[in-house]
């Protein structure tokens, strides 16, 4: 984090204690709220992806661009993926080449 940035958003969690409000850390909760949801990405990927999306790796489409950015997300948490995806979406979000 840029370290202007960082003291910044030091000094407004400080500002909110002072208020009485507790600020809790978010990738703790975070990653609790995507694991409840993870027995689902199986499905709900395949159900984002059509077969030609699968085969384009560039992220032209919005459905593609926002599998990714789900993706992206648990992988940012570490969350695994590959046992919650299918192996044509893993290679997908991998961009490995399609048959493989």
């Amino acid at each position: 984090m840029v370290p202007r940035v960082e003291a910044e958003l030091v000094e407004r969690v400080a500002a909110l204690a002072r208020a009485g409000y507790r600020v809790h850390p978010l990738r703790d909760w975070l990653r609790v709220a995507l694991e409840a949801r993870c027995d689902r990405l199986y499905e709900w990927t395949l159900s984002q992806l059509s077969a030609d999306e699968l085969e384009d790796r560039l992220d032209r489409t919005p459905a593609q661009r926002r599998v990714r950015d789900v993706l992206d997300a648990c992988v940012a948490l570490d969350i695994e993926l590959a046992p919650l995806l299918a192996p044509v979406v893993f290679g997908w979000y991998r961009r490995e080449p399609s048959g493989e």
